[in-house]
């Protein structure tokens, strides 16, 4: 079922029930939603909490284990291509930043780019 919620400035947003995780207590459950956002409800009404309010929320009601979860990084961004190599470019620094820079490429992105370039020039990548 969506639930509303509402604040001091009206309308703040709504979450499924149906899909978010609860933890209950005789007077509070703690929702949370499938957007990543918290909910609390006590005596009927919602509101939204923070992360950090949720986290101790779970402390204090011994849900350590479930607290411990939120101090899990996210996994996210690029997957790993490969191991990191670190070099230093020294004055061609530069030339890769201008390059990056003209290609709206990140600096690791340029630097893939030129070493595939170099290398297809040499005959040895496709």
């Amino acid at each position: 079922m969506r639930i509303n919620i509402s604040g001091p400035e009206g309308f703040e947003g709504w979450f499924d029930d149906a899909k978010a995780d609860s933890y209950a207590t005789p007077t509070e459950t703690l929702w949370h939603a499938a957007n990543g956002r918290w909910a609390l409800q006590r005596a009927g009404s919602y509101q939204f909490i923070e992360d950090a309010a949720a986290r101790q929320w779970l402390i204090d009601h011994e849900l350590q284990a479930e607290a411990a979860q939120l101090d899990v990084p996210p996994k996210g961004g690029r997957p790993e291509i490969g191991g990191a190599v670190r070099v230093r470019l020294g004055g061609l620094l530069p030339a890769v930043d201008a390059l990056a820079a003209r290609r709206h490429l990140s600096r690791a992105e340029a630097i893939r780019h030129l070493v595939h370039r170099g290398l297809q020039a040499e005959g040895n990548q496709q």
